[in-house]
């Protein structure tokens, strides 16, 4: 049955893939998304910087399994997520991980 909720949110798991000497590291993080409805996401110029940075502001809910060099956890905050998504790999991760949780079909469509 289709449920029509308000603030819906949704956590799914983002793996950034990290440059390190010689390739990548594969490195995860829980992503909280706040679902958009068709009219609210389309007012983002996703095609510009300022753009996809505000709409990354209104998607992301809570950032969690975030540590800092030492592996010691850290709290979710505005700071966090701002210095998050000034990452290029972590911010195509995060925009990508958004649209294909909203885009999957149901198996067998």
């Amino acid at each position: 049955m289709f449920k029509v909720v308000p603030n819906r949110t949704f956590t799914h798991v983002v793996t950034v893939m990290m440059p390190i000497d010689g390739g990548h590291s594969a490195e995860t993080l829980k992503v909280t998304y706040n679902y958009l409805e068709t009219e609210e996401a389309k007012k983002f110029d996703l095609k510009s910087p300022d753009g996809s940075t505000e709409f990354m502001k209104r998607v992301i809910a809570k950032l969690d399994d975030v540590t800092d060099a030492e592996g010691k956890p850290l709290p979710y905050s505005d700071a966090l997520r701002d210095q998050v998504i000034r990452m290029p790999n972590a911010r195509n991760a995060i925009v990508n991980g958004y649209f294909a949780a909203i885009a999957k079909a149901a198996e067998g469509n």
